[in-house]
């Protein structure tokens, strides 16, 4: 029985005996891994690409040969499909069978042939076309290799034939007990059915219908690998983008690419395995594509390009007016007294700066090399004595700032949790020395009991860890001529944001206070971006102890700028301080902050009603900040 199965799987399958079992193998489809067939592996076929859909992932190939023989067009992926494939262009494949007989095209690639031998299985020498034209048929092809069977060494036949054979229903072939000897039907080359062969819009190819219908198709030449299509863009052709928005924690990000954008309508999908560590939204990158399942682009092959000496003409750019001093209302003269100046500023980390948190930047403005450019020049032209820093990223350099270790004490005190930002302290080793510090994370802290009328209030105490931080340091005057008592303290600190957390400010502020009256130093100054407005409980805290270097004008200038808050409102407000301890130094100079309309019209914004641009988006400034300073003197006393 065995023997005779042999036989007849021999005859119909035309696979010759000394391959037949060595070709068994399995092969998975869209809906099935594990489906074993049999199948011939060697003959490579020609089709035309009659239909695919990027949406869906798949397409078919029409093949006389195969079309004969089953009835149907032949199934095939469309990321097995070379770059630039068309419909109706000419290709060559292997064919495999899915567990309901069902051909399926692999190792596709162009074929680059005449409409007379599309179709047909390639490899001329070894399977000749038969007479008088068109592609050979099953029973041809058997017929054309019998006298390579009957060369076959009778001992490999007769030990093939000993062999354990797994059994196959015919009708698990090809889907019909018998289906070669069913009459199917012929492709006429006088049909008027054609397929289109311009290029298909992406996930807009044409779908095969459901019905197998005989159609004439006219080959298409394999595209010019210099030329490119909305489908696939041409192999290795590098582009040239912006990295807009990444996320380390959701592991991807978007590339802004203007000539992709025209071809696909969206950005260009990156995966964080294929950029830089250090890499920062608005860096611009050189960058091949592949299109996914869905044939949207996914970016390969990325490397940044250096910008550092194109970024670092950015200072041109600069707002005007915004790094200078003018005369403090407090009735102090300082003209021949020494003066400390001290600057707190919020100056955006790389990682918050997106085009997702500011959609109407430009990404290019938001480029870390072109903003620590600016940065490291606003610096400059302030020349402080003490810099307060808040989100700044912990690893960058200080250098990058124009605050270079050989000429600045720092320290930092990193924000807990997964933030890789930082605020820091640095001042000017000639004048000071670090005598203590005092590193300090709101979340190590409890935060207050649930009040008894409002149980929620604390809501499980997660409202409380924000992710701040603030930083104490007590520094030393040492000048040769400078007396004992000389000494300052400075706190600086990032504070929750948001208008509904106005009791946890109050919480934080409460906390760095206590840290602060250890020091028993009144020569204190307490500043940073405290996230509240001069109307807010925060604001009246601080003024019973302190006094602001602005006072009574806050709320009619302005530290921040972003046209997306509240909606679409936009947010223009006195949020970064510098406050000095009553009773302690002497106010002599303060930094000048614009007042809104004026900030309106140094960024060009429109006109009322309308809401004052964000710092940060127009380019010409490098933080959505500004930064607050003032000039102070020596007094004498301890702190109450």
């Amino acid at each position: 029985i065995q023997s005779l199965f042999h036989s007849w799987f021999m005859t119909h399958l035309f696979i010759p005996p000394d391959e037949a079992l060595e070709e068994a193998f399995t092969h998975e489809n869209e809906n099935a891994r594990s489906a074993q067939v049999f199948t011939h592996t060697e003959p490579e076929y020609q089709g035309l690409l009659k239909s695919f859909s990027a949406k869906d992932g798949y397409g078919f190939l029409h093949c006389a040969e195969l079309w004969n023989l089953t009835g149907r067009d032949v199934y095939v992926r469309t990321h097995d499909l070379p770059a630039q494939a068309q419909v109706g262009i000419a290709l060559k494949f292997k064919v495999t069978w899915n567990s309901r007989a069902q051909p399926q095209a692999y190792q596709v690639s162009f074929a680059g042939v005449s409409a007379g031998a599309c179709a047909s299985p390639v490899g001329a020498s070894a399977r000749p076309q038969p007479q008088g034209g068109g592609c050979p048929g099953m029973a041809g092809m058997w017929q054309q290799q019998q006298p390579h069977r009957q060369q076959q060494p009778q001992q490999r036949q007769e030990q093939q034939r000993r062999q354990p054979i797994r059994k196959m229903e015919p009708s698990r072939v090809y889907g019909s007990s018998v289906p070669w000897q069913l009459p199917l039907p012929q492709v006429s080359a006088s049909s008027s059915a054609s397929l289109p062969t311009t290029p298909q819009r992406p996930g807009h190819a044409t779908v095969s219908p459901t019905t197998p219908q005989a159609v004439a198709l006219t080959p298409v030449a394999p595209p010019s690998p210099h030329t490119t299509s909305p489908t696939n863009a041409a192999p290795k052709q590098v582009y040239e983008g912006l990295l807009k928005t990444f996320s380390s924690k959701s592991g991807y990000g978007f590339i802004l690419c203007d000539e992709l954008r025209n071809q696909y309508g969206r950005d260009v999908y990156v995966h964080a395995a294929e950029l830089p560590r250090t890499v920062c939204c608005g860096a611009e990158l050189k960058f091949t594509i592949r299109n996914n399942a869905k044939g949207q682009p996914q970016a390969h092959d990325v490397s940044v390009v250096d910008t550092r000496q194109s970024d670092s003409n950015s200072v041109e750019a600069l707002l005007d007016g915004l790094c200078s001093f003018e005369e403090c209302n407090s009735g102090e003269t300082c003209e021949d007294t020494q003066t400390i100046r001290v600057v707190t500023w919020n100056i955006l980390a790389p990682a918050y700066a997106t085009c997702a948190a500011f959609p109407d930047a430009d990404p290019a403005a938001l480029r870390w090399s072109r903003r620590s450019a600016q940065i490291k020049e606003v610096l400059g032209q302030v020349g402080a004595d003490i810099v307060c820093l808040q989100e700044v990223e912990t690893a960058v350099e200080p250098e990058e700032l124009g605050l270079s270790l050989t000429k600045f004490g720092r320290l930092t005190s990193q924000r807990p949790g997964s933030r890789s930002d930082s605020c820091m302290v640095f001042w000017r080793l000639e004048r000071f020395r670090l005598l203590r510090e005092r590193l300090i994370s709101y979340e190590d802290y409890l935060p207050p009991p649930p009040s008894s009328d409002n149980p929620d209030s604390c809501a499980a105490d997660q409202r409380y860890r924000t992710g701040d931080c603030a930083l104490i340091v007590e520094l030393v005057n040492t000048s040769p001529h400078a007396a004992q008592h000389e000494k300052l303290v400075v706190a600086t600190t990032h504070l929750a944001w948001g208008d509904k957390n106005e009791d946890v400010r109050i919480w934080q502020v409460t906390r760095l206070l206590h840290e602060l009256a250890a020091f028993q130093c009144t020569n204190a100054i307490f500043c940073g971006d405290l996230n509240c407005v001069p109307t807010g409980e925060v604001y009246a805290l601080l003024a019973s102890h302190f006094q602001s270097a602005y006072d009574g004008t806050e709320d009619t200038l302005a530290t921040t700028s972003n046209a997306n808050s509240k909606g679409g409102v936009g947010f223009v407000e006195t949020i970064d301080y510098c406050w000095v301890y009553k009773g302690g130094l002497d106010l002599c100079r303060r930094l000048k902050l614009p007042i809104k309309e004026t900030l309106r019209t140094l960024l060009g914004g429109p006109p009322a009603p309308a809401a004052i641009p964000t710092l940060v988006s127009s380019g010409k400034w490098p933080s959505d900040h500004l930064p607050v300073g003032v000039d102070v003197s020596w007094p004498s006393g301890l702190m109450q």
